[in-house]
């Protein structure tokens, strides 16, 4: 895998991505703070984890509910929802930018073995379900690192030079339990599962979390 194109400060499209973010978070918060939380809750309830736990599991729940889930009134995600009220500005953007914000419409918070540290900024994740390996970018100050070998669930939101950018608060599940876990979520998937992609089925990442995090309790 060609792994030449990593960078290690961020460039200019990445700055822009980053500010998407950043926009995308205060018009969550102003528009549906109200049902994110309700909706977050609702999942956190059907957990059996401790309080340290649901304060990761909250801001990958967080995320999942913005890019993923359907509101009720509108039937988009408020992620789509977010593109179609700034569409103007999007245009402004260079095809760069557009390309890589088209790319997160189909996203959904994974599950990956960390198989390698490239500098402690930069890890190899691979995918449980498709196998596919990603450059990942985690920036998180104050967090602790993932440590090769680490089992973690996490949202990744393709870059535009091929790499991952890992986002909000990471998941880390018990090493030593991963087998018997993956053995759990892989079949609950295989189960229920609309399309052999894993992104095409973000309806169920809150049911296999549920189940991961369950079954390393």
């Amino acid at each position: 895998m060609a792994q030449s194109n990593i960078i290690y400060f961020p460039d200019k499209v990445q700055e822009e991505l980053i500010n998407v973010l950043d926009k995308l978070v205060d018009y969550a918060v102003q528009q549906y703070q109200k049902e994110i939380v309700e909706i977050t809750e609702h999942y956190l309830k059907r957990m059996n984890i401790s309080e340290k736990t649901e304060n990761r599991v909250f801001t990958q729940m967080f995320w999942w509910t913005i890019f993923c889930y359907r509101m009720k009134l509108t039937r988009i995600t408020v992620f789509q929802e977010f593109l179609k009220v700034n569409k103007e500005e999007w245009e402004r953007k260079s095809m760069t930018v557009q390309q890589v914000l088209a790319s997160w419409l189909n996203l959904s918070p994974g599950f990956y073995y960390v198989e390698n540290d490239r500098s402690g900024k930069f890890f190899i994740f691979r995918d449980i379900f498709e196998g596919d390996r990603k450059i990942v970018g985690v920036h998180s100050k104050g967090s602790r690192r993932p440590v090769q070998g680490e089992f973690v669930s996490v949202m990744l939101l393709p870059l535009e030079d091929g790499s991952f950018l890992s986002q909000g608060r990471i998941i880390y599940i018990s090493e030593t339990k991963s087998t018997t876990i993956v053995d759990k979520i892989s079949s609950y998937y295989e189960k229920h599962a609309i399309s052999p992609s894993y992104l095409l089925n973000p309806q169920l990442y809150p049911e296999l979390l549920r189940i991961a995090l369950e079954a390393d309790g």
